[in-house]
């Protein structure tokens, strides 16, 4: 219909990236604020906006820099990261 099905709030700096895993189960998003947030989409169904802490299932924090982009592995269970101090990490 080309309408907002879903408002993710909980970054207090700009969003940088974010992607649905593998099994579609979960978002992942990254920012600015250096956080990455995995959100489980089985507590967004029916509802329109959820935060600060809504549907957030684990934070991961960068502590030297934004994190540019996020990722799932292809199986879903780690995460990687592409951050500003140049690094690339895995979760």
């Amino acid at each position: 219909t080309g309408a907002c099905v879903s408002t993710l709030k909980g970054h207090t700096d700009c969003v940088l990236s974010a992607s649905y895993s593998p099994d579609g189960k979960r978002i992942l998003s990254s920012s600015s604020d250096r956080i990455m947030r995995v959100w489980d989409t089985t507590l967004l169904e029916g509802r329109r906006r959820l935060g600060p802490m809504g549907a957030y299932v684990l934070t991961l924090k960068d502590d030297k820099d934004g994190v540019n982009s996020a990722s799932f592995s292809p199986d879903g269970m780690r995460i990687i990261t592409a951050s500003r101090d140049k690094t690339v990490r895995v979760w």
